[in-house]
């Protein structure tokens, strides 16, 4: 996993925990507003100790670059030590300057976010730009989101795409992304191509999910190498393909919700939810219930397939309201739908707002309800 977390502190840093789904990173830095990843590299590359006194020790008497430049980050998230910023962001822009990449990385998170400093997107660029230029991925990555920010959509995928050639997988999908924006469809193809075959699992299981409406068997392929390659969506959407070999369907939902997949759980979830023994039927419940809360739509979905009475509505409306307090968009969007279809309109409205803020696809019920009160 990318990044060191900055501490939640004075100076505007917050820590935003982002889902693993939908090719999201990790843990990641945020500042407070939604946008954003700001990310911190876990370590420069070699072992350094924990202890604050021996960085210093190392900083000030050998004049140990990366000790000065992880020093230097410990001071400005207060991590194990006393927080000292302005002393903080002289030792990462100072290890920057002698080609520390990760002294590089830090400073334009602190530019970016005026930590030590005022606001400087100028320094934060350059600074995220010179690492990014070595080979560091986080920088990349840093340097994409600020473009994205700023709204320059084309120096954002520059970014992304040398993030994803050193190994991003989460900036290969950002990249595909914005090719797809721009009508470049053959290039995001080619670019995640080039990224399943060395082997990023996540690339392999988007190209799949691109594909498989035009080319069923590059879509199997893709999927099949992210399965391998550890990705459980890679298996879940492999299972899908397997319409008429129920053993093989079964065996790679499995795989997948081992892998903690919500889209393989799901799978797994909808068909174990009709077995006719009680100990699976629950445990078809529960893995819907995990689909559901991780934000899974058909695993949502699937829940309302299983209202046959009072108590079973009652379990899935419940699942629903705790998904959907948890930031579950599929989940607001089914509560709202059925609390509609009960008449209770103005609950439904919250609900399917709810949904859309959280992107998911019930955007339309709140425009047909914006416009029934015209």
């Amino acid at each position: 996993m990318r990044g060191e977390l900055l501490r939640a502190g004075a100076m505007a840093m917050a820590i935003v925990w982002v889902p693993l789904a939908c090719g999201l990173r990790p843990p990641a830095i945020a500042p407070n507003t939604q946008h954003a990843v700001p990310s911190l590299s876990r370590a420069p590359g070699r072992e350094l100790p924990d202890d604050p006194r021996e960085l210093k020790r190392l900083c000030a008497e050998e004049d140990d670059v990366d000790a000065c430049a992880r020093l230097g980050t410990r001071m400005l998230t207060g991590e194990g030590m006393v927080r000292h910023v302005s002393r903080g962001l002289r030792l990462v822009v100072d290890a920057c300057a002698r080609g520390q990449l990760e002294g590089c990385n830090v400073a334009g998170v602190a530019f970016q976010q005026g930590v030590g400093t005022s606001i400087d997107l100028r320094a934060a660029a350059e600074a995220f730009e010179q690492a990014c230029n070595a080979g560091h991925v986080d920088a990349c990555w840093n340097l994409g989101h600020m473009f994205l920010d700023q709204g320059e959509r084309e120096a954002a995928l520059g970014a992304f795409i040398r993030d994803c050639e050193n190994g991003g997988v989460d900036s290969c999908r950002y990249a595909a992304d914005l090719y797809l924006e721009f009508a470049r469809e053959l290039e995001a193809y080619a670019l995640l191509e080039a990224a399943c075959r060395r082997e990023l699992a996540g690339a392999c299981t988007q190209l799949g999910q691109l594909r498989v409406d035009v080319d069923v068997e590059t879509a199997r392929w893709a999927w099949r190498r992210s399965c391998e390659a550890g990705d459980g969506d890679g298996c879940g959407e492999l299972a899908g393909l397997e319409t008429a070999d129920d053993a093989t369907r079964r065996e790679l939902f499995e795989r997948g919700c081992e892998l903690a997949s919500p889209l393989a759980c799901g799978g797994l979830g909808a068909e174990l939810a009709h077995e006719s023994a009680t100990p699976t039927r629950e445990r078809g419940w529960q893995l819907l219930e995990f689909a559901c809360a991780h934000g899974q739509a058909q695993g949502c979905a699937s829940l309302l397939e299983l209202i046959h009475d009072d108590a079973t509505a009652e379990r899935t409306l419940d699942i629903w309201a705790r998904a959907c307090a948890d930031n579950s968009g599929p989940a607001c969007c089914e509560l709202g739908e059925f609390r509609g279809a009960q008449g209770r309109k103005s609950v439904a409205r919250q609900l399917a707002r709810r949904g859309c803020e959280l992107g998911s696809d019930c955007c339309e019920d709140v425009s047909e309800a914006a416009s029934e009160r015209l």
